[in-house]
């Protein structure tokens, strides 16, 4: 998995932010399970066609859904924005210093994740408390790359940028802070 991080650069009287989001891992639980349930789905096809398409079908499924990047779409594209120590410039919108009401880093994952702790709380046992425990690992591990900056004005959130580890999102807070000339915002 790669990590996170971001690239700045002079541009005129402001400094050009780029970020790249960190890859996200793919679930190795639900690969081999999609796998088995592939193979198990070719053996039964001659003697149980039904039972056979459905595991196979069901191959298809953990497969993809495996092979997901379930973070929000922010998180996982890059991000260029624009700091002055006026303004911030982002996705043809302009935000000026004095509109702007805090800088913050936040997760896109973590109410994800306590949503499937709560489920993983009442899982079986089995086969579904199984999948439903390797689900909550893994929006737990995606959590842990899916912080982003967010500025937030006239009473909404926009999103800087996004897919990033807790120290990336942390030193691009104080590096965009210390451009546009503001240690913190309450």
């Amino acid at each position: 998995m790669a990590g996170s991080e971001y690239q700045k650069r002079r541009e005129g009287n402001g400094t050009v932010f780029e970020v790249a989001p960190a890859a996200a891992p793919k679930n190795k639980f639900a690969l081999v399970f999609g796998v088995i349930c592939g193979v198990l789905g070719l053996l039964f096809l001659s003697s149980w066609p039904f039972f056979g398409i459905f595991l196979f079908c069901g191959c298809g499924v953990l497969i993809w859904a495996a092979s997901k990047d379930w973070r929000p779409k922010a998180h996982k594209t890059k991000a260029t924005f624009r700091v002055t120590p006026s303004a911030i410039e982002t996705s043809g919108r302009t935000f000026n210093k004095e509109d702007i009401h805090r800088l913050i880093v936040r997760n896109g994952v973590t109410d994800l994740v306590e949503r499937q702790r709560l489920k993983t709380e009442f899982a079986h046992s089995g086969a579904a408390g199984a999948a439903t425990v390797a689900g909550y690992e893994q929006m737990k591990t995606l959590s842990k790359i899916a912080h982003s900056l967010d500025l937030e004005a006239g009473g909404k959130a926009y999103t800087l940028a996004g897919g990033m580890d807790e120290p990336t999102a942390f030193g691009l807070l104080k590096d965009v802070r210390k451009v546009i000339g503001v240690e913190t915002w309450s």
